[in-house]
């Protein structure tokens, strides 16, 4: 037993325990959405397109280029992608009106309610994870991860100039 007098070492936090923990968080965050998406009977890109079509105007849709990037996929990758969700009637190919050879996609109504159902269920299993956290626990975890991404940011940068 030690002396009242002394405390106890403080515990070191190596760069590797916080990234080994923001990789675990990350990878049990992937595979909640990997499971979320095979309940809606798609992949996890297919809900990447669907999502990012869901933030558009209902009869606007995205060129099949746009999406790629969107998505960061190749235009065979987004080919393939869209021809899956058109198959499953969840997207559908339009001409634009002021060019007739190019194309955008589109959510149909279908491909529309499940984007929806798919964020509403994303966000609430995330509030019930951060749920776990005091309300001001979560604004400092906020700053803390701010302040760290900036200094990933700034290391990248760095290691961009040595090249």
């Amino acid at each position: 037993m030690l002396p009242s007098s002394a405390s106890p070492a403080p515990q070191t936090v190596t760069p590797g325990d916080v990234f080994g923990r923001l990789t675990s968080i990350m990878q049990a965050h992937q595979n909640m959405l990997v499971s979320l998406c095979a309940h809606y009977g798609l992949r996890s890109r297919d809900v990447e397109v669907l999502v990012l079509l869901r933030e558009c105007a209902v009869d606007e849709g995205l060129s099949a280029s746009r999406l790629a990037r969107g998505v960061n996929l190749t235009s065979g990758g987004i080919t393939a992608r869209i021809d899956r969700l058109e198959q499953a009637g969840l997207v559908v190919r339009c001409q634009e009106p002021h060019d007739r050879r190019a194309l955008r996609v589109q959510l149909t109504e279908a491909g529309r309610a499940i984007a929806e159902r798919f964020a509403a269920e994303t966000a609430r299993i995330q509030r019930a994870a951060l749920q776990h956290l005091p309300r001001q626990g979560l604004r400092v975890l906020d700053e803390l991860l701010g302040s760290l991404e900036r200094g990933i940011l700034a290391s990248q940068a760095r290691l961009g100039r040595r090249e």
